[in-house]
């Protein structure tokens, strides 16, 4: 193990056994003096910030994940206001969870106390800098930082405002250390400091996780990629459903709880499907299966004819139709067949969309020029919607993969057991959704889904730890013991057995 990082895991051991004594005062102190020192330090963490950015596009890092590691004055704000908040929360330590007697007089309490110290080894995103710090320090632990070496000058201006602000307030400094050489072999090395360790969390992709369950010799609070899901009923609230799965999918899709799986029961395609299909045209790529693919293509033609500027003739002839001559002369245009409109508007359905049409009656001189560009502004729009539309055929991999981007998998099921089958199947026991007005599914669904959170007609978005009412979060634990979905304070408390005595023996 290298020197400097041995040294770093004990005074991380010294600083836990002193945290341990500290007050609620004492620590809420120094908190708030690490959110004014943040806030002191912000422009400082924003260019190293903009760094870290200019980096990653510079290597070709989608989008997506970018935004996970960029940072700006609003997100500034939410990072300062999630240590306010864990300032608020009251201590998870010291609190008596059970207490009894036994016949022979002794008394035993069971007590929270702190986990001691904590290792959590995160990637890109460096809001979660300040979160695990805050979370760990009120709950009476010590924390190393590991964050990617793509963040690293973000996490080093974050983790020198934390040390100030500690320093200032009266608290432990050496209470949080960032592993901030950007070796590989630390990571190796945390996994393996037992008696220094007392637990590490991974945070990020399927690789990251993976790898640090395998080779954990330290205990490991497992988080989970988000494979999450969204089950259409058919007695769902179809307007409410596309808007709760645009939310799930465009409104941060490189999180992990944004939706990568849509289940469509066959009763919801045909209206489900135009909706949806309008939401994301041209925001997110959809790869379907072949119902719902059909369904798509029904909706939104892509085979309708296009109209350009100048190519109104062209068009005309295309569809097999043909003009009055004194149109033709009188407007320039000619009026497309195929669905007709007694006014001479705009048809905008079937493959007629941006045609004018006509009725046999032809419309003569400027009635036909003002048809004509009716026409054209609706199959313009009617066309651009269809342009838009992303549709790829879904392939098996699909259904098993956290895109972390702007892309939707479509299927279709036949049932609501098919739906929970697919989810258990597939899913990383992260978040998953069911949209119904049917109570007795909504409980169903809640039975027998393997996941942390189970939503009832609600965005799977929600997964959050500052939205849970926790300040802030560690990550969503995806495991079934000690602690599981959104970790906030709780997650670094166990618990001690006091047992008080008269000289009792045995």
């Amino acid at each position: 193990m290298d020197a400097s990082q041995s040294n770093i895991f004990a005074l991380l051991k010294e600083a836990a056994a002193r945290l341990a004594l500290a007050s609620r005062l004492e620590k809420d102190s120094a908190l708030q003096a690490v959110a004014r020192a943040l806030d002191s330090a912000r422009e400082e963490i924003l260019a190293a910030n903009r760094i870290d950015v200019k980096a990653a596009r510079n290597a070709g890092v989608k989008e997506a994940l970018v935004d996970r590691l960029a940072l700006d004055g609003a997100r500034m704000d939410s990072i300062i206001e999630g240590v306010e908040q864990i300032v608020r929360l009251p201590d998870p330590t010291g609190i008596v969870r059970s207490g009894w007697t036994l016949p022979n007089g002794l008394f035993i309490q069971e007590i929270t106390a702190p986990l001691g110290v904590a290792a959590i080894i995160y990637e890109s995103r460096p809001n979660v800098t300040a979160d695990a710090f805050a979370i760990a320090y009120k709950a009476g632990c010590a924390i190393l930082l590991r964050g990617s070496s793509a963040a690293l000058n973000s996490n080093r201006a974050i983790t020198a405002a934390i040390k100030t602000g500690l320093e200032s307030g009266g608290g432990i400094a050496n209470a949080v250390a960032l592993a901030g050489s950007g070796r590989r072999e630390e990571i190796n090395e945390i996994l393996n400091a037992r008696g220094f360790i007392d637990v590490v969390i991974p945070r990020g992709g399927r690789e990251l996780i993976r790898y640090v369950v395998e080779n954990a010799r330290v205990p490991v609070i497992e988080t989970g990629e988000g494979n999450c899901h969204i089950y259409v009923a058919p007695d769902a609230d179809m307007e409410a459903a596309a808007r709760i799965i645009e939310n799930a999918k465009l409104q941060k899709p490189g999180a992990c709880n944004a939706v990568e799986t849509l289940l469509v029961h066959s009763g919801a395609l045909d209206r489900l499907m135009p909706l949806v299909g309008a939401r994301l045209a041209g925001k997110a790529e959809l790869r379907c299966d072949a119902r719902a693919m059909a369904c798509l293509k029904n909706s939104f033609p892509v085979d309708a004819p296009r109209l350009t500027e100048g190519s109104n003739a062209a068009n005309a002839a295309a569809a097999g139709n043909t003009a009055a001559a004194g149109n033709t002369a009188a407007a320039g245009n000619t009026a497309a067949a195929g669905n007709t409109a007694a006014t001479g508007n705009a048809a905008t359905t079937g493959n007629a969309a941006g045609n004018a049409a006509t009725t046999g009656n032809a419309t003569t001189g400027s009635n036909a020029a003002a048809a004509s560009r009716a026409a054209a502004d609706s199959g313009r729009a009617a066309n651009a919607a269809n342009e838009r539309l992303q549709l790829k055929e879904a392939q098996a991999e699909d259904w098993e993969t956290e895109f972390l981007d702007f892309v939707l998998a479509i299927k279709t099921v036949d049932s609501l057991e098919e739906a929970i089958s697919h989810i258990n199947r597939y899913g990383t026991r992260h978040s998953e959704a069911i949209l119904t007005e049917n109570i007795k599914d909504a409980g169903q669904f809640f039975k027998q889904v393997d996941a942390a959170c189970i939503y009832t007609n609600a965005s799977t978005r929600w997964t959050d730890g500052g939205e849970f009412g926790f300040g802030a979060e560690l990550g969503i634990s995806t495991q079934k013991f000690h602690v599981r979905g959104p970790m906030g304070l709780s997650a670094l408390t166990t618990i001690k057995y006091r047992i008080d005595g008269q000289g009792q023996i045995r």
